[in-house]
């Protein structure tokens, strides 16, 4: 009786364990309610929602294109269709349960590995939606290559899962090839001494040193020696064992070779470059904090003061120092924290000041959506201005003080737009399909110069019905200036590089701003009344989100050095004389047509998207989607054809070539499904199994756990169902557990603990949530040894 007493606390500690277990941590709001669709393409199946369409084409496409490469580089052929779920933004991807964790900022898309799904968001950017659809693809291509899709190879431990540097190197330079950011990363851990060797590359350099590894086997051994790899790896083997029976040596020797070749071809690229000190005083030191960012740096209209994003504190936050010895005057807005401030946008920045200097602006992620604020740098008082869009970025704000330029996105499409800061309304001065980015006022507050990818498309009406953006060459980015009273375009550069950050001196004919011609992101000028234009900086480094005071006396900029983003304060750039720049190795391979090919680069031929069908020497070619795991072996089934998973071209696109769009249906299938049996004297055979099943989209989510033992009195059994569809998140839940106790004198007892559960949690914001839980309990004591009555407590704890 005294255990019976005891075992009301049980309920309880259900009530209270339960909720915490069923959602822990960072809150993820459904604010939306989806209604989701999706089309097929040959080997795809993509899922949208209202307003997707177009990125969902975009897609299909891009992922085609893609295949075609990874099928021929990996010399594998896909078993299973592959799902890509695409949502139209950053802030609405955030809310997906295709992944349970809350997806941060930064965090560009997934692949997750219960059904190898990939879940992307359009940001905006089209040359990087193409790059993170690709590298997703590596990632599920891998899956199905190695695991058969499905996260059951791994749990069950009989296949040992690739190195984080090789999955992500890999999808890096399958996706990219190379190019001046990878080449700035790689460059400044070779120079600066901090290129870790093989198995320990980690954090960031997963990604570029990661990608640096396969440039080198490639460039060395030819880019089939990858596919070898990947076909050696389809098993439990060790990965040093793969790479010596790939390319002949182990860890050790590798990183030796691979580092020599680094060093080989960064050393001379010190000779006549400048370190960043050399040419501007730096004012923060993330070595020293130690942090990551000092970005999105705003120099005040009199060049005091500057206001710039860090990581210095474990979250991003927007401080305020001088700009005489950066020294930290105050803590403007703190981010992270609170639901008015939930993410800076750090990797689309983009502040300024007031033109009286006594505020900045700003845009931030608030709630469910995006929004412009402005603080008094003085008072620390916000004012919010709400918007209807997807995505608000990079805000600058006019000289005459009366209205706030940004990049607003909405479905598929990133626009130039204009509020008014008196009468909060909101104009859209371009709008069509081109991605437009980092807006700047002229002096007189009438135009607008930006960045965009839109070549001679001045207006929407200049493409026809039938443009795809798949089609269209949006790789690189020139300069173009917008007339806000007419609406005009001007295109200012013409160039296969990459510009951005385009700011006016004073009197507004002459524009400053940065391009990677040379292979480094440097600092140019150019006279609009002239049209010429030339490089005042030869950096290292490279330079990025340059600001100047009104009389461009004073020009903040970042810059990546020494593993990590400083903020450095240059006097007097228009003075700056011209200077030749030398081109990067990376720029002269890239000239000479010698670089690694990406997807893009490669034609979609129907005749010539399949590799052959036929075993490569060495290799172990095991099909994991084929295989029953259990705890201590495998057993393969019925020797089966592979199943194609191809579609003819009349079963996803009607006779005019419109993919066909279908409304999604809830389905469920198993995520995992895990099980062993076993034996005793006391209960005979026994076995356990678990199941976990969802449908494709993550909303609903069953759970059944089954421990059978002779009869149902001495089984262990739960049965639980999660909603997660909308805000309010639900479960239900049912549970019977048993267990037998001897006390003294051989006396057996038998606990059966059964009952209802059901949960609910309303979040209120990413950082507060309201929980509660019912559950109705049940105790009994069963006499197993004598013939007495049972003994049954029961009761409901809210």
């Amino acid at each position: 009786m005294k255990l019976l007493r005891f075992l009301w606390i049980l309920p309880l500690l259900l009530i209270f364990a339960a909720p915490s277990a069923y959602s822990f941590g960072k809150n993820k709001v459904i604010y939306k309610n989806f209604n989701w669709r999706y089309l097929q393409s040959k080997h795809f199946d993509v899922y949208f929602y209202e307003g997707g369409q177009e990125l969902a084409e975009f897609t299909a496409e891009v992922a085609e294109t893609a295949y075609v490469q990874l099928s021929r580089d990996f010399r594998y052929l896909i078993k299973d269709r592959i799902v890509l779920i695409v949502y139209n933004s950053h802030n609405d991807w955030q809310q997906t349960n295709v992944v349970i964790s809350y997806l941060e900022e930064g965090i560009g898309g997934v692949t997750e590995l219960y059904k190898n799904r990939i879940v992307v968001p359009f940001e905006g950017d089209y040359d990087q939606f193409r790059h993170v659809i690709h590298h997703e693809l590596v990632h599920a291509v891998m899956n199905d290559m190695l695991y058969g899709g499905s996260i059951q190879s791994l749990i069950m431990g009989e296949v040992t899962p690739a190195p984080l540097w090789f999955a992500e190197g890999l999808a890096e330079f399958q996706s990219v090839g190379w190019n001046t950011q990878i080449d700035m990363i790689v460059r400044d851990a070779v120079l600066n001494g901090y290129m870790p060797g093989l198995p320990t590359l980690e954090y960031y350099l997963v990604y570029q040193g990661g990608a640096s590894v396969f440039k080198y086997i490639a460039n060395t051994y030819g880019r089939k020696k990858i596919g070898e790899m990947l076909q050696k790896m389809r098993g439990k083997a060790a990965f040093e064992g793969v790479l010596r029976s790939s390319v002949g040596v182990g860890y050790e020797e590798f990183t030796q070779r691979w580092h020599r070749y680094l060093r080989k071809q960064y050393w001379p690229e010190v000779a006549d470059r400048k370190e960043p000190v050399e040419i501007a005083k730096q004012l923060t030191f993330h070595d020293k904090v130690p942090n990551y960012l000092n970005v999105s740096p705003a120099i005040s209209p009199n060049g005091d003061k500057i206001a710039f994003i860090s990581d210095r504190r474990g979250t991003q936050n927007i401080y305020l120092m001088s700009a005489v010895d950066g020294k930290l005057l105050k803590t403007l807005v703190k981010g992270e924290r609170s639901e008015s401030f939930e993410e800076l946008h750090w990797l689309r920045p983009g502040m300024s000041f007031s033109p009286d200097g006594r505020k900045i602006v700003f845009a931030a992620k608030s709630g469910s959506s995006d929004a412009i604020y402005t603080v008094d740098i003085k008072s620390g008082k916000t004012t919010r201005y709400s918007s209807e869009l997807d995505g608000v970025f990079t805000t600058t704000w006019s000289p005459d003080g009366k209205k706030v330029a940004f990049i607003g996105n909405k479905n598929h499409q990133s626009d130039i737009f204009v509020l008014d800061l008196q009468s909060q309304e909101i104009t859209r001065l371009t709008d069509d399909v081109f991605t437009d980015d980092q807006p700047s006022w002229s002096p007189d507050s009438r135009k607008i110069a930006f960045v965009s990818d839109r070549k001679d498309y001045f207006h929407a009406s200049e493409t026809s019905d039938t443009f795809r953006m798949a089609g269209f060459d949006y790789e690189n980015r020139d300069i173009y200036l917008l007339d806000t009273q007419t609406r005009q375009i001007e295109r200012v550069t013409d160039t296969p590089w990459q510009e951005s950050n385009p700011i006016f001196a004073p009197g507004g004919k002459t524009l400053a701003y940065v391009s990677d011609a040379n292979g480094i992101s440097n600092l140019y000028l150019y006279k609009l009344d002239t049209g010429e234009n030339y490089p005042v900086s030869n950096v290292i480094s490279g330079i990025f989100q340059i600001n100047w005071d009104r009389n461009a006396n004073r020009m903040v900029f970042t810059t990546f050095y020494r593993g990590g983003f400083d903020v450095y304060l240059m006097n007097n750039p228009l003075e700056l004389p011209p200077v030749e720049l030398r081109n990067t190795q990376f720029r002269e391979e890239m000239n000479a047509g010698e670089l690694p090919i990406y997807a893009r680069n490669w034609q979609s031929e129907p005749e010539a998207t399949e590799p052959e069908k036929k075993k490569i020497e060495g290799s172990a070619p095991l099909d994991y989607s084929r295989f029953v795991f259990s705890s201590n072996k495998m057993k393969k089934q019925q020797d089966l054809e592979p199943k194609s998973v191809e579609l003819a071209e009349n079963a996803y696109q009607d006779t005019e070539g419109n993919y066909k769009v279908r409304k999604y249906k809830l389905k469920f299938s198993p995520d995992v499904v895990a099980g062993t049996a076993g034996y005793d004297i006391f209960f005979g055979f026994s076995g356990y199994t678990a199941f976990a099943f969802s449908d494709l989209l993550g909303d609903h989510k069953i759970y059944l756990n089954l421990n059978l033992v002779s009869d149902l009195k001495n089984s262990n059994l739960s049965l639980f169902y999660l909603n997660l569809k909308r805000r309010v998140n639900l479960g239900i839940g049912g549970y019977h557990s048993s267990f037998v106790v001897r006390n003294f004198g051989n006396i057996f007892q038998r606990y059966r603990n059964y009952g209802l559960e059901f949960l609910a949690a309303y979040p209120f914001s990413k950082f507060n949530r309201l929980e509660m839980g019912l559950n109705w309990y049940n105790v009994v004591l069963e006499y197993l040894t004598f013939n007495l009555p049972d003994e049954r407590v029961s009761t409901i704890m809210p």
